[in-house]
């Protein structure tokens, strides 16, 4: 994929941060890749700076379970209510059940991501969400 995204990571673990933005990087060389490690962080960049760079975020990937105030769930409730055109990937080491109880209230779902995942388990999930956006879906 040769367009320029801008995608932000929101994930405590700083491996997992670099593994991800290598793959990222891989799938689509002209982006830019962001990271935090703190649901706080999140919304201190893009929605406490108006003349951030974070103004324009085109894929959030976020882990579920994060230190500070706010859950990854949070985030992209915040996102979907905001910004619903931006595609929101959901990582966690919670079980599937467990994933399902927490978002049954949504009308919406975004992917999800159960840990440990291998590199083509992530790639297959970028591509699945990306061609979401690019037809108009909602990822569900």
């Amino acid at each position: 994929m040769n367009k320029y995204l801008h995608i932000l990571i929101v994930e405590d673990d700083i491996r997992l941060q670099y593994s991800l933005t290598r793959l990222l990087l891989r799938f689509s060389p002209n982006s830019v890749v962001s990271w935090v490690t703190t649901g706080d962080e999140v919304f201190e960049k893009i929605w406490g700076n108006t003349s951030s760079q974070y103004r324009r975020i085109d894929l959030v990937i976020t882990d579920i379970l994060l230190p500070g105030g706010y859950s990854g769930l949070q985030i992209w409730r915040r996102c979907n209510n905001s910004r619903p055109r931006v595609p929101c990937i959901m990582m966690s080491g919670m079980g599937i059940d467990e994933y399902f109880l927490a978002v049954k209230n949504d009308s919406v779902m975004p992917l999800y991501l159960p840990k440990p995942f291998s590199a083509l388990e992530f790639m297959r999930t970028l591509e699945k969400t990306l061609n979401h956006e690019q037809s108009g879906d909602e990822a569900a």
